[in-house]
């Protein structure tokens, strides 16, 4: 008898161990905050000296976002696209590929507590923020107010929805999208945990409906961090008009190495104009 309480005495143990990990640690675990080095920033300004310019935001709440201006259009008024990265990106590492996009430029803002953005990332915070970038760069004299997509990948394809739903967009590009993170949650965690203590839900499916925006969605055969069904879930709810590519033999970390990847999104911004 002593063993079998002993027994359960150890299951409640770890079981209250497991929910209490999970609740304090899921900030650290979603949210990956990377740093930019000094010698990147000096890189950055001396291989781009014309090209980039250093963009800082100040937010309602008095931090800072920081992050670049990538200007690759030949328009005065330039068509611009605002990117929101993964959970382990410092986007600074977008600005060459930023450079292989058709006449239009890029905002890279680095989410909070990433690169040398002030605070701390969440929900929330994100989501509000996005719409204060959008709001920055579409007052702006140099950039064309009606030609504003935005593009996400994987984590920010959730904040890229979040800005559609706020503000009218030219188009939207989604790489590697997900239904919920709640749900991507789900197939490596317990139900019960997810639904009852996720802070960060990231719950886009359930406007997806209402955005009639042009989508692109490019999703990777071989992605083993969001599956194919998640992606699908969101896709096939979208209330507009949609394109999806699927990259073969690509998994969630390097279908933008394949050469297609360009390619579509380049054809898709040129079907906005």
């Amino acid at each position: 008898m002593d063993a079998i309480k002993k027994l359960l005495f150890l299951i409640v143990v770890i079981g209250v161990a497991t929910i209490a990990c999970f609740y304090f640690l899921q900030e650290k675990m979603l949210f990956l905050r990377q740093p930019v080095s000094q010698e990147r920033l000096a890189y950055i300004r001396n291989t781009y000296p014309t090209n980039i310019e250093e963009i800082s935001i100040i937010a309602p709440d008095n931090i800072e976002l920081n992050g670049w201006l990538v200007k690759n259009s030949s328009y005065k008024k330039s068509p611009l696209i605002i990117y929101f990265g993964g959970n382990a990106e410092e986007v600074s590492w977008q600005i060459e590929n930023a450079f292989k996009i058709d006449n239009w430029s890029m905002a890279l803002i680095n989410y909070r507590g990433y690169g040398l953005s002030q605070g701390k990332p969440g929900q929330e915070y994100l989501y509000n923020d996005a719409v204060e970038i959008y709001d920055y760069f579409s007052q702006r004299n140099d950039i064309d107010a009606g030609q504003i997509a935005v593009m996400g990948r994987s984590l920010g394809t959730g904040v890229a929805i979040h800005l559609a739903k706020e503000r009218d967009l030219k188009g939207i590009i989604l790489i590697s999208p997900y239904d919920s993170i709640a749900n991507v949650a789900k197939e490596t965690l317990p139900s019960i945990l997810v639904s009852n203590l996720l802070k960060h839900p990231f719950n886009v499916v359930e406007i997806a409906h209402d955005l009639k925006v042009p989508l692109l969605a490019i999703t990777a055969s071989e992605d083993r961090v969001i599956s194919q069904e998640r992606s699908q879930k969101l896709i096939e709810s979208w209330g507009g008009n949609y394109f999806w590519h699927v990259i073969q033999g690509r998994g969630h970390n390097d279908l933008h190495h394949d050469g297609s990847f360009i390619k579509k999104i380049n054809e898709f911004l040129l079907s906005l104009t």
